[in-house]
């Protein structure tokens, strides 16, 4: 009887694995804003490594969220360039003060994404206090649109969407829709991107309320979402190499399972931290290797079962440890 329960158990957690692989991806808008004292959101980009016209890039795609801007809302500013780079981007255990554009020469930082953006939130007033941006360098890119290459301008209208705390939608015409490929422009914004804006930026931005535009550790929260090509967020790095994307629904909810039930107490966020640390190597080495994706696919298959079970339908867990149990009790009458 024990075995038919963990096998029951086993079963549930799987299915709902490959429930959550095969889902569709569904837009959605964070809660999150920045606070009044915030704006205008200054930021800096990174000279080192970056190509020519990074800058003039960030600064026009940033300029488009600020033209659907009303008021006092929300508003992008440059502050110039930075020496500050990758390196001080992912020292994410503590909120540094700056809003960073930097480039990743090497990608390994990324997880396969063409770029990834982290977002800072003090979770007791639900104000972002920082943002960063990371772009995967490993790849082709132009400003002018060359064969074969990503449009840096139109990745970064989309990574300053995430700046703002958009989520992806689910309309592929969106410049928030989730991929992109090779030699696809999206500078403008559609109506679908400005309602979403405004549905967080309507007139004014997060008033001040509690912790301010500081936070300590213990009230701090680190997102993250990657945006692939053809096809990818800091965090989930063995993940996303394995998924082949940080889009997937499954590194989603991963990350989900990360925001909701880790990032909130003190062990958990320790935990995180640690990951952090130690898993850009492994993610590295296990993403230029078909067989290493397949085998850490099936090893996370339980885990992700799990996450999708507490982010989706936690009910449904608890059902499932509910029967284990009475299999067990059943098991220790009868024999």
């Amino acid at each position: 009887m024990r075995r038919r329960a963990a096998k029951l158990l086993a079963f549930v957690l799987l299915v709902a694995a490959f429930w959550e692989d095969a889902r569709p991806s569904r837009a959605f808008v964070t809660g999150e804003r920045w606070p009044t004292s915030s704006l205008p959101v200054g930021f800096n980009v990174g000279t080192t490594d970056a190509p020519s016209g990074f800058s003039a890039a960030i600064n026009a795609a940033t300029a488009s969220w600020n033209a659907v801007a009303t008021g006092d809302n929300f508003r992008f500013t440059s502050f110039g360039s930075t020496s500050r780079t990758v390196a001080n981007t992912l020292a994410i255990t503590d909120v540094d003060g700056h809003n960073d554009w930097v480039w990743d020469a090497s990608g390994t930082t990324v997880g396969g994404a063409l770029a990834v953006t982290i977002v800072a939130v003090n979770t007791t007033t639900n104000q972002i206090l920082e943002a960063d941006t990371i772009f995967n360098g490993s790849l082709a890119w132009s400003t002018t649109n060359l064969n074969g290459t990503y449009d840096i301008q139109t990745t970064a209208v989309h990574e300053a969407g995430h700046w703002l705390n958009l989520g992806h939608s689910s309309l592929d015409s969106a410049v928030m829709f989730a991929t992109i490929g090779t030699n696809e422009l999206k500078r403008g914004l559609t109506a679908d991107d400005i309602a979403g804006f405004q549905a967080l930026y309507a007139a004014t931005a997060a008033p001040e309320t509690g912790g301010g535009t500081t936070a300590s550790p213990g009230g701090t929260s680190t997102s993250s979402s990657g945006d692939g090509g053809g096809g990818n967020a800091a965090g989930c790095f063995i993940a996303t190499a394995s998924y082949g994307s940080a889009l997937h629904p499954a590194v989603a909810t991963l990350r989900v399972f990360r925001d909701r039930y880790l990032l909130g107490h003190a062990p958990g966020r320790a935990f995180v931290w640690w990951y952090y640390e130690w898993s850009p190597p492994a993610a590295a080495w296990i993403a230029d290797r078909p067989l290493a994706r397949m085998a850490t696919r099936l090893t996370l298959l339980p885990l992700v079962g799990m996450a999708a079970l507490l982010v989706h339908a936690p009910w449904l867990l608890l059902l499932g440890l509910y029967l284990v149990g009475r299999f067990r009790y059943f098991s220790q009458r009868t024999f």
